[in-house]
């Protein structure tokens, strides 16, 4: 099963060290690669 994605609104609720630490576990991977746009910027 594939880990849950965190998304921008989960990241801004954070500390560095937490995103880091979810970066290396491989939660970030949609956000990185652009498939969670944040809405104000989808077009």
């Amino acid at each position: 099963m594939e880990k849950k994605q965190l998304t921008r609104a989960d990241l801004a609720k954070m500390t560095p060290e937490e995103i880091v630490k979810a970066q290396k576990e491989g939660l970030l991977r949609d956000i990185l690669s652009g498939k969670n746009k944040h809405p104000a910027s989808a077009t």
